[in-house]
């Protein structure tokens, strides 16, 4: 019995658990990798181990989808032994984390035979250089491994989960996230008086963080204000606890949510209809190696209370730390505020900010004080405080097609970050309510997201899709999803002829009037990357 319910878990699933892109969810579509995710990976491993070489144990299958999950999904979603807050649900809510050390999952699949054993090893290896510390239970699955000749080693690149409207990007200096939601996931809970403030935890947040622990411990977490999380576009309102994520329906839905990516790089969109409110709007980002352009167009909002745009929301591990603004250092006095809204460039504390377009930049340094109690009716009210600098778009009251761009180059000095506005590495090819386009100059590397049919560039689309290109020597990897998830059939045509030299199931291609016309057969939300050639 308990064998035929491991073989059972351990497959993609329809309902919750493991998902076709290796994110998982419990109650309901909500995306758990780091909550319910991490207890059934380690409860998995468990059973692996006991049962191995014995008729009880997991089947090739099970263990493939197994290593799968942890090597596809959860692993991706940690960054320096910290899981992201995004895959945590209510669990944020606990009070300050711990670096982990080396999970169980990736100690078992380093010992058991299995096609990716050298991966999981590499990665183990690297958890343990992190935190060195262990559970005297694991030592002889550490001890097996530590001396093989297998290099420590990291996931690099880019991945959007398409079952959970979740996106990460991750470089050697940095990780970055997205949480989104669509008329598929949910966006937060609140459960046992844990998640009274997770009012906007789905729209469009953007994490950026330089170190694991940056907003996971020191009671960052009790201290910010949850109504202006990184990269939300919010009516700036209070809510009651729980409000427009308690009880469904949600007072609007939207089903175009979702992303594309090459193995290094992405696009994701969003059309937004808050949960809470009558804001509606159209956000997309676009991840390039160490910067991201985010675009927004047709913000409206009818009612008097102020619509934003929240840049980023960061603690300063240095409560003085410059803010640098075109050149001019700002002053480090707690509280600080000020319009900037002739603004091109600014950086504090490792983070640049490149305004791509002109806009009223909302800038304040404070020591902002919360508690953990404000959260979770399970924690303590007890007072905390931490300096934060805070930058924001303001959209003003009865917003009505308002709009935004600005980049965040992460890990970047205040040099490199005037030297990249100065440059317009980025260039905005499409910001309107058809279409949002972006190019990356030096990569030769174009975003577009069609929210209706149209053309930007050497691209069209017969219907609304994500579209990402890059150039290689020889041709183009191009990289397409259906956000609407429908079953669809559409045409994505480049301007140009090429060979479609390698493609997924569901995707064709032919020249016709010397363009590259490349039918599509879409399921689900999925990505998918063709590689098309020009002729020598």
């Amino acid at each position: 019995m308990a064998r035929d319910a491991f073989v059972a878990e351990c497959q993609v699933q329809k309902g919750e658990g493991i998902k076709e892109d290796f994110s998982f969810h419990q109650h309901g579509p909500l995306l758990y990798t780091g909550g319910y995710g991490r207890g059934f990976s380690e409860d998995v491993a468990q059973y692996i181990w006991i049962t191995r070489g014995t008729r009880y144990q997991l089947p090739e299958a099970g263990l493939d989808t197994f290593a799968r999950y942890v090597l596809d999904g959860a692993v991706w979603c940690i960054f320096e032994n910290y899981y992201d807050p995004s895959v945590r649900g209510r669990e944020i809510t606990r009070g300050n984390d711990r670096p982990m050390g080396v999970p169980l999952s990736l100690l078992v699949l380093s010992n058991v035979p299995n096609p990716r054993r050298e991966e999981a090893i590499g990665l183990a290896k690297s958890f343990h250089r992190t935190n060195p510390s262990y559970r005297m239970s694991t030592a002889s699955l550490w001890s097996a491994i530590k001396d093989a000749p297998i290099p420590a080693s990291l996931p690099a690149g880019h991945r959007h989960y398409w079952e959970s409207d979740y996106t990460v990007h991750r470089q050697p200096s940095f990780f970055a996230s997205l949480r989104m939601f669509s008329d598929r996931t949910k966006a937060a809970e609140l459960i046992d008086g844990e998640g009274l403030a997770s009012w906007h935890q789905s729209d469009g947040l953007l994490w950026v963080f330089l170190h694991g622990g940056d907003y996971v411990t020191h009671d960052v977490m009790a201290t910010m204000d949850w109504l202006r999380l990184p990269g939300t576009t919010v009516e700036r309102k209070q809510l009651k606890p729980a409000e427009g994520y308690d009880t469904p329906p949600r007072p609007a839905k939207r089903a175009f949510v979702g992303g594309v990516f090459t193995d290094t790089h992405g696009a994701s969109a969003m059309e937004l209809a808050a949960a809470a409110s009558p804001l509606t709007a159209k956000k997309s980002w676009f991840f390039f190696d160490d910067e991201i352009v985010c675009l927004g167009s047709d913000i409206e909002c009818p009612s008097s209370n102020t619509v934003e745009t929240i840049v980023n929301q960061r603690t300063l591990t240095d409560a003085a730390a410059p803010l640098t603004v075109d050149g001019r250092v700002k002053p480090s006095s707690l509280p600080w505020s000020e319009e900037m809204s002739e603004a091109k460039w600014a950086h504090c504390e490792g983070i640049g900010y490149s305004f791509l377009e002109p806009q009223r930049v909302m800038a304040k340094r404070e020591m902002q004080t919360g508690s953990w109690g404000a959260l979770s009716e399970t924690q303590k009210d007890t007072a905390r405080s931490n300096p934060f600098l805070t930058l924001w778009i303001d959209h003003g009251a009865h917003a009505t097609g308002a709009s935004y761009a600005y980049a965040i180059l992460p890990g970047k000095t205040a040099a490199q970050t005037e030297a990249y506005a100065a440059a317009n590495e980025a260039t905005i090819l499409a910001h309107d309510s058809r279409a949002h386009a972006v190019g990356q100059n030096r990569g030769k590397m174009v975003g577009v997201v069609f929210w209706e049919p149209g053309s930007v560039g050497i691209v069209s689309a017969d219907r609304a899709c994500i579209a990402f290109y890059e150039e290689t020597e020889d041709g183009l990897v191009l990289a397409v999803s259906d956000p609407t998830h429908q079953a669809s059939t559409f045409h994505v045509t480049i301007a140009e002829p090429l060979t479609l030299v390698q493609a997924p199931a569901g995707v064709s291609g032919e020249v016709v009037d010397g363009k590259t016309v490349v039918t599509y057969r879409a399921e689900n939300g999925r990505n998918y990357v063709a590689r098309l050639a020009r002729a020598h």
